[in-house]
């Protein structure tokens, strides 16, 4: 959180191509009923459980699943 920069017009920095201006009042309230989903982006807390559990799960799914060619592609 700490590695947020708030821009305003007028900041040299500020490029409208980049940048989304955002007062601290206006994050505040982006981020104000979503606390947990904000702590956890910050602090690593997405990340799968057993990774390497799920990336073998994912990938017998997928040598199960690879060869079969019946049914139709929706539209």
């Amino acid at each position: 959180m700490k590695q947020i920069k708030l821009y305003s017009e007028g900041q040299p920095e500020f490029d409208t191509q980049r940048d989304v201006m955002l007062t601290k009042e206006m994050f505040r309230e982006c981020v104000r009923d979503n606390g947990v989903l904000i702590q956890r982006a910050f602090s690593d807390g997405f990340v799968i459980p057993m990774f390497s559990s799920f990336c073998a799960v994912v990938n017998d799914i997928y040598w199960t699943c690879r060869t079969h060619s019946e049914g139709k592609v929706c539209k």
